[in-house]
């Protein structure tokens, strides 16, 4: 007897297999908007966190004290972490109903 492997599908598509296919459009979707205040929250922290450790690896690999840091072009790098943060936040934030993406999570449909 030969076995069938069960396809990969993401995590919450085991919710979404139902036999009323626009019954999750219905739904609020689990992960935000990016119209959304908590998806800007979220990315919030993450630019804030970014630039704090662009800025920490720009002064550490510089091997400079605190008073020799050349401090314009050590904020200019952090802040251009913290943009391109933001950047990818948004074109990786979800507009539209929850699909399958490179970063979701994939289960064996059960």
């Amino acid at each position: 007897m030969s076995a069938v492997a069960e396809p990969l599908l993401p995590v919450h598509w085991k919710e979404t297999l139902v036999s009323d296919p626009e019954a999750e459009l219905r739904k609020d979707h689990a992960v935000p908007s990016i119209f959304d205040v908590t998806f800007w929250k979220a990315t919030t922290e993450r630019v804030i966190r970014t630039f704090a450790q662009a800025l920490a690896a720009t002064l550490i690999a510089g091997g400079a004290s605190l008073l020799s840091v050349p401090w314009p072009a050590a904020l200019g790098t952090a802040g251009m972490a913290a943009v391109l943060a933001l950047l990818t936040a948004v074109a990786a934030g979800p507009i539209g109903p929850p699909g399958p993406g490179v970063t979701e999570e994939a289960v064996r449909n059960q």
